[in-house]
Protein backbone atom coordinates (compact mmCIF):
# COMPACT_ATOMS: atom_id res chain seq x y z
CA UNK A 1 0.00 0.00 0.00
CA UNK A 2 1.07 3.67 -0.71
CA UNK A 3 1.50 5.89 1.85
CA UNK A 4 -1.18 9.20 1.21
CA UNK A 5 1.56 11.56 0.46
CA UNK A 6 3.34 9.57 -1.85
CA UNK A 7 -0.26 9.29 -3.62
CA UNK A 8 -0.52 13.30 -3.89
CA UNK A 9 2.93 13.05 -5.49
CA UNK A 10 2.15 10.97 -8.05
CA UNK A 11 -1.08 12.24 -8.93
CA UNK A 12 0.21 15.63 -9.17
CA UNK A 13 2.95 14.91 -11.34
CA UNK A 14 0.16 12.90 -13.62
CA UNK A 15 -1.67 15.92 -14.03
CA UNK A 16 0.57 18.22 -14.49
CA UNK A 17 2.59 16.01 -17.43
CA UNK A 18 -0.85 15.45 -18.92
CA UNK A 19 -1.16 19.27 -19.16
CA UNK A 20 2.22 20.07 -20.69
CA UNK A 21 1.49 16.72 -23.11
CA UNK A 22 -1.98 17.02 -24.33
CA UNK A 23 -2.46 20.70 -23.38
CA UNK A 24 -5.50 20.22 -21.19
CA UNK A 25 -6.65 22.21 -18.86
CA UNK A 26 -5.98 22.20 -14.65
CA UNK A 27 -9.98 21.38 -14.65
CA UNK A 28 -9.30 18.43 -17.01
CA UNK A 29 -6.66 16.85 -15.64
CA UNK A 30 -8.63 16.73 -11.66
CA UNK A 31 -11.41 15.43 -13.70
CA UNK A 32 -9.66 12.38 -15.22
CA UNK A 33 -6.54 12.23 -12.99
CA UNK A 34 -7.80 10.93 -9.50
CA UNK A 35 -6.22 9.26 -6.06
CA UNK A 36 -7.81 5.97 -5.66
CA UNK A 37 -9.67 6.96 -2.51
CA UNK A 38 -11.38 9.06 -5.23
CA UNK A 39 -12.66 6.75 -7.51
CA UNK A 40 -16.62 5.64 -6.61
CA UNK A 41 -15.85 2.46 -8.91
CA UNK A 42 -12.95 1.51 -6.68
CA UNK A 43 -11.08 -0.05 -9.49
CA UNK A 44 -7.97 -0.30 -8.04
CA UNK A 45 -7.64 0.79 -4.68
CA UNK A 46 -4.01 -0.19 -4.19
CA UNK A 47 -2.52 1.90 -7.12
CA UNK A 48 -1.04 5.15 -6.93
CA UNK A 49 -3.31 7.07 -8.93
CA UNK A 50 -6.68 6.06 -11.65
CA UNK A 51 -7.44 7.89 -15.00
CA UNK A 52 -10.80 7.70 -16.44
CA UNK A 53 -11.04 7.43 -20.13
CA UNK A 54 -14.70 7.77 -20.89
CA UNK A 55 -15.14 11.64 -21.55
CA UNK A 56 -17.28 13.19 -19.34
CA UNK A 57 -17.51 17.06 -20.43
CA UNK A 58 -19.62 18.59 -17.57
CA UNK A 59 -17.01 20.87 -16.07
CA UNK A 60 -16.24 23.88 -17.50
CA UNK A 61 -12.67 23.38 -19.08
CA UNK A 62 -13.34 20.33 -19.77
CA UNK A 63 -12.32 19.72 -23.41
CA UNK A 64 -12.34 15.51 -23.35
CA UNK A 65 -8.65 15.68 -24.39
CA UNK A 66 -7.19 13.10 -22.13
CA UNK A 67 -9.83 10.52 -22.69
CA UNK A 68 -9.38 11.08 -26.24
CA UNK A 69 -5.29 10.75 -26.35
CA UNK A 70 -5.81 7.95 -23.97
CA UNK A 71 -8.37 5.91 -26.00
CA UNK A 72 -8.10 2.07 -25.59
CA UNK A 73 -9.64 1.30 -28.21
CA UNK A 74 -7.10 3.78 -31.01
CA UNK A 75 -4.14 2.95 -32.29
CA UNK A 76 -2.09 5.84 -30.14
CA UNK A 77 -3.69 4.96 -26.47
CA UNK A 78 -1.02 2.82 -25.80
CA UNK A 79 1.69 4.67 -26.89
CA UNK A 80 0.15 8.03 -25.36
CA UNK A 81 0.21 5.66 -22.09
CA UNK A 82 4.23 5.48 -22.00
CA UNK A 83 4.09 9.26 -23.20
CA UNK A 84 2.35 10.08 -20.48
CA UNK A 85 4.10 8.23 -17.86
CA UNK A 86 7.78 8.88 -19.34
CA UNK A 87 6.53 12.88 -18.55
CA UNK A 88 5.46 12.18 -15.29
CA UNK A 89 8.74 10.66 -14.62
CA UNK A 90 7.07 7.92 -12.62
CA UNK A 91 5.49 4.64 -12.49
CA UNK A 92 3.57 3.32 -15.66
CA UNK A 93 0.20 3.16 -16.78
CA UNK A 94 -1.98 -0.22 -17.07
CA UNK A 95 -5.52 -0.46 -18.96
CA UNK A 96 -8.07 -2.27 -16.21
CA UNK A 97 -10.42 -1.50 -18.87
CA UNK A 98 -11.96 0.63 -21.85
CA UNK A 99 -12.95 2.85 -19.19
CA UNK A 100 -10.49 2.90 -16.15
CA UNK A 101 -6.44 3.15 -16.35
CA UNK A 102 -4.10 2.77 -12.86
CA UNK A 103 -0.93 4.22 -11.89
CA UNK A 104 1.41 1.70 -10.68
CA UNK A 105 4.96 2.18 -9.40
Amino acid sequence: MYSEKRIKKVVKAYREAAMRLFKCSAVEAEVYIRAPENDPGQWSPNALGIIYLEADGRKEGDEMLIPAHLDYYSSYGFNNCIKLSEEAGVGFIEHINAAVAAIWD
